[in-house]
């Protein structure tokens, strides 16, 4: 074992990644950066890392992209010696290099060893940011409720200390300990005072903390959202209390300090968490109703019945020549068209992800002339769990994570929203059925065996009929602070 350790000492020492070695500041590429903390620190918990532990918290980032990724024993001893030689230059810094040293599970345990599930060490944590990665990464060891209550009268003395008050938004730097989304410096500066624009953004974080225990911008994502489906559908479910509350809420960014205090001090007794979780549970589950309750009906009455062509093919065949259509859409990415005919198995194998299509929006994920492509009925529009206009980047498994944005919409404006294809997240399908195949412009002798194997029938889409129509679309799929 100590043979192994020189090997990998020395081995450290000829690449430059040694401790003592400081041209690893010089390395350009921050992935490059990590990459070798990781190589280069070992189990070996006799050594010391000072210069090491220096270079990471001067290279640290607000970004979720870049962390090391230590078991606990190793990020107990590095959090050990970084204290014992006073490298941290306050508690944020701190608990910045706790959340880049491991994943949340070792997280929760250096947490726990600090003391941080006492609501009285946690709940005045200045960095928003710092604050919801503690309470995440402690759920179910924290007493959530009463930090809220603890932060809430934070916040209020915050906004109402005489410094914020009779001052200026300048005095505000003199009043906070370093809050890495706000205050960080590019220069590696941790002392250096911080723009006004950066000043303003930690005070609108504060207050959408305290009324939506979230970041201003993610709440501005929400209620834009709300007020947008509102007035798109004339809804008239939301109370005008509410919707008068968040009209003011959205626009906060526009005013000054005294006037954002004032904001605060005339509405700080409501409890909005609650009641904007209630607003937006009401406008999802009408909004995804809408969706279901909109998908066409493929019997033999309709008039997309193609007559001809079921009688000459000997299966059921629906002809979608510019007509008006909704449906949920799903490509199985398992099975390739060609191959021998699938297994009832294969064929009902779901995940979570479908797309809503229509006269608008014809395209599915992948493409559907290689890959066998489905439409699906019988959908549950409260197992709906996530509506984007685009790609939202989920992963095929039931544990569902995307940071963009939840939208509230109809048919015709997620349609309209869409430029490629979109993808709607639902959390339980397991009712969800095939009600028939999915062809583009034609059809091949597989997709009539499997449409009489199956017994499910053919819905052609002629996609010279659909042009596309933009309704008010955004530049690019917004993302949530996360």
């Amino acid at each position: 074992m100590e043979k192994k350790l020189k090997e990998d000492n020395n081995e450290n020492k000829k690449n430059g990644l040694d401790d003592s070695n400081n041209d690893l500041e010089q390395k350009s590429s921050d992935a490059f950066f990590w990459s070798s903390i990781k190589n280069t620190v070992r189990l070996d918990l006799s050594k010391t890392y000072t210069n090491l532990l220096k270079l990471i918290v001067e290279k640290l980032r607000p970004s979720k992209s870049l962390y090391l990724n230590f078991d606990y024993e190793t990020s107990k001893m590095l959090l050990q010696q970084a204290r014992e030689n006073a490298i941290f230059p306050n508690e944020n810094i701190e608990l910045v290099f706790i959340s880049k040293l491991c994943d949340q599970k070792t997280q929760k345990k250096l947490l726990l060893d600090n003391g941080y599930d006492k609501v009285r060490k946690t709940y005045k944590i200045t960095d928003p940011t710092l604050y919801y990665m503690v309470c995440n990464a402690l759920n179910g060891e924290l007493d959530i409720i009463k930090c809220r209550e603890f932060r809430k009268m934070f916040i209020d003395r915050f906004f109402n200390s005489n410094c914020i008050k009779n001052g200026s938004l300048e005095s505000i730097l003199d009043t906070l300990a370093f809050n890495v989304r706000y205050f960080y410096n590019p220069n590696n500066n941790f002392h250096e005072r911080t723009s006004i624009e950066k000043s303003r953004t930690y005070c609108l974080d504060l207050i959408a903390n305290y009324f939506f225990d979230d970041y201003y911008e993610n709440v501005l994502i929400d209620i834009n959202e709300v007020l947008k489906y509102v007035h798109s559908t004339n809804n008239k479910k939301i109370k005008k209390d509410h919707l008068d509350f968040y009209k003011e809420f959205v626009v906060l960014h526009n005013l000054e300090l005294d006037e954002q205090i004032e904001f605060f001090n005339l509405h700080k007794h409501l409890e909005f968490v609650e009641l904007f979780y209630d607003d937006i549970r009401l406008l999802k589950d009408e909004s995804y109703k809408s969706l279901v309750d909109s998908c066409t009906v493929f019997d033999k009455d309709s008039s997309l019945y193609n007559q001809e062509l079921s009688k000459k093919y000997g299966c059921d065949i629906y002809y979608l020549d510019g007509q008006e259509f909704y449906a949920f859409a799903r490509v199985n990415m398992k099975i390739d068209k060609g191959m021998k005919m699938p297994s009832k198995e294969e064929v009902y194998r779901l995940s979570h992800s479908f797309c809503f299509i229509g006269k608008n929006a014809i395209m599915v994920f992948y493409n559907p002339n290689c890959k066998l492509t489905l439409l699906y009925g019988e959908i549950n529009y409260k197992n709906i769990g996530h509506v984007c206009h685009g790609d939202s980047y989920t992963s095929s498994n039931s544990e569902f994570y995307s940071d963009r944005v939840n939208g509230l919409y109809t048919p015709k404006t997620l349609l309209g929203s869409t430029r490629y294809y979109d993808e709607i997240y639902i959390s339980n399908f397991e009712n969800i059925k095939p009600i028939a195949l999915l062809c583009y412009d034609g059809i091949t002798q597989w997709d009539i065996d499997f449409s009489k194997t199956y017994d499910l029938p053919i819905v052609i889409i002629n996609t010279k009929k659909y042009h596309k129509e933009f309704i008010d679309y955004p530049s690019n799929v917004s993302s949530y602070i996360r």
